[in-house]
């Protein structure tokens, strides 16, 4: 019996729509509503076990940036990355974020 998982990588059309699904969607967007804190302090504990001394952390796929924001309290020049400028708004916009870098991009 072949165990192997066969994976296939979209086709370029269908990658570009869900790009364009995480800029604009107001919906997902609501649905991270549900972040909490105690939620990113478990990432945030991981991050200070693995890499307690870096003093600087990329958030790739920060999302509205609550991780992002919970690092930079940790002493850490924090970046947060993610692929929607939706997102990345709401970044900026969350109180004590106004110091952080918010990078667009593709991972």
């Amino acid at each position: 019996m072949n165990t192997k998982l066969k994976t296939e990588i979209p086709s370029k059309e269908i990658q570009e729509k869900v790009r364009q699904f995480y800029k604009t969607s107001d919906e997902y967007c609501r649905s991270l509503s549900a972040e909490s804190e105690d939620f990113f302090r478990r990432y945030v504990s991981l991050v200070d076990r693995y890499a307690g001394k870096a003093r600087r952390a990329l958030d790739a796929g920060c999302g509205t940036g609550l991780s992002t924001y919970m690092l930079s309290k940790r002493n850490k020049k924090a970046f947060g990355l993610d692929l929607s400028p939706l997102f990345l708004k709401k970044g900026k916009e969350r109180a004590g974020c106004e110091n952080i870098p918010f990078l667009s991009g593709d991972m």
